[in-house]
Order: structure tokens, then C-alpha cells, then sequence
């Protein structure tokens, strides 16, 4: 009996862990599993950006240097809002410009280290150039810097003869400045740009078509990418 007795336990034992093992066998993986390989995740930032920048264009048929750059906040390392400015360093008495106003970027592509974008600038800005005039004559009281230069005289009986005086206009303009530009990341807090753009301007009469032109851009911006 007792060797009967103890078969039939060993029975039952065996049937009723056939349903815990099964449940082990079953049961679902960690939370914490791990990322499969392959799969990579990257945080978007935002933060303050300040982008110091040269552009090179043409004003007034010269090739000119413009010294300036922009500084503003950058979201989810995509859409950038700000302001900049931008100064003819290399200009002359008779070829002076500065614009800025609000800029806005927009990142769609984005690839590892290198990004794309679209860049505008809208604003307002201030020149001077030269304006040439004929029919004045050298030694008169009336030329350009001794009083008044905007009259015209008639020559005097000496005979002298007529020539061209160049005169100094300032216009102020509006600025409209789209741009297409790539960045690359050198480091977490450093990218390196260059763009293409072209500056147009109105409101500055006949001066529009001297001041507009293609620009090329190269810039560094320091911020948190």
C-alpha cells in the first residue's frame, strides 16, 4: 500500500508542474529589454545660438566683404527665430551699406552631422552712394563740401570749363534676404555653415538695383545641436 501510495503522489506531482513550467516557459520579456540592434535614439535640443558670419557680394558693381551674423533660439534643433546684422566692411565714401532685421531657419533634413536648411532675412536698412552730376565747374563756393552742392551754376567769365561732380546720397531700403544653406556639426556645440542667397531690396528709388545681389555665406554657430 504504502509503495502504491507513494506512485500515485509522484503521479500528481508530476501533472500539477506541467502547468508552472509552461507558465515560465511563457512569460513575457523584461520592460527593460534592451534596444535591438540598429536602432539609434537622438535627443532633440534647443537652446541660444549666436552665429558670427562673412558674406561676400556685389554693391554697386564692386565685389564687397559684409561683416556681421545673427543670434537667436533654436527648437528641437530645427526651427531657428532671431535677428541679424550685417555691415559693408570693405566699402567706400561713395559705396556705404548695413541692413538687418528678423531671421527665421528652418532645418528639414537633417543626416548625422550634416544638416540642410532655409534661411530668410527681412528688414531694413541704410546706404550711401555716389551720384554723378554734370555742369558744375571747379573753385566755386557752390561745389560739393563748400555750402551747398546740390545747385547748379552757370560758368563763370573766366572760361572755366564744366565737369562731372560725383555727390553723396543716403537711402534708406527695405531687405528681403532668402538663403539655402548646409551646416556640419564639429562638435557638440559647434556647427560650420556656408549658404547661398540672394539680397532684394525696394524702396530706395534708384538705388535698388545697386544695392540688390547673389550672396555667399560662411558662418559659425556656437549653441547647444
Amino acid at each position: 500500500m504504502s509503495a502504491r501510495r507513494n506512485g500515485v503522489l509522484a503521479v500528481i506531482g508530476l501533472v500539477l508542474s506541467g502547468p508552472v513550467v509552461s507558465a515560465q516557459a511563457s512569460s513575457p520579456a523584461p520592460a527593460t529589454a534592451p534596444v535591438s540592434e540598429g536602432l539609434s535614439l537622438e535627443k532633440m535640443q534647443s537652446g541660444f545660438v549666436l552665429a558670427p558670419e562673412v558674406r561676400f557680394t556685389e554693391v554697386d558693381g564692386h565685389v564687397g566683404t559684409l561683416v556681421g551674423g545673427s543670434a537667436g533660439w533654436l527648437t528641437d534643433d530645427t526651427f531657428f527665430i532671431g535677428a541679424g546684422w550685417y555691415w559693408l566692411a570693405d566699402g567706400a565714401r561713395d559705396r556705404e551699406m548695413n541692413y538687418g532685421g528678423l531671421v527665421l531657419d528652418w532645418s528639414p533634413l537633417r543626416s548625422g552631422r550634416l544638416s540642410l536648411s532655409v534661411r530668410g532675412l527681412v528688414g531694413l536698412g541704410t546706404s550711401t552712394l555716389g551720384v554723378e552730376r554734370q555742369g558744375y565747374y571747379p573753385g566755386y563756393p557752390g561745389r560739393p563740401g563748400a555750402g551747398d552742392g546740390h545747385r547748379r551754376f552757370s560758368p563763370p567769365t573766366t572760361g572755366q570749363t564744366l565737369q562731372a561732380v560725383t555727390f553723396l546720397v543716403g537711402e534708406d531700403f527695405f531687405v528681403a534676404e532668402p538663403q539655402a544653406s548646409a551646416s556640419f556639426r564639429l562638435t557638440p556645440w559647434l556647427r560650420l555653415g556656408a549658404g547661398v542667397g540672394y539680397r532684394f531690396v525696394g524702396g530706395a528709388d534708384s538705388f535698388d538695383s545697386r544695392l540688390r545681389g547673389v550672396t555667399g555665406t560662411v558662418a559659425l554657430r556656437a549653441g547647444s545641436f
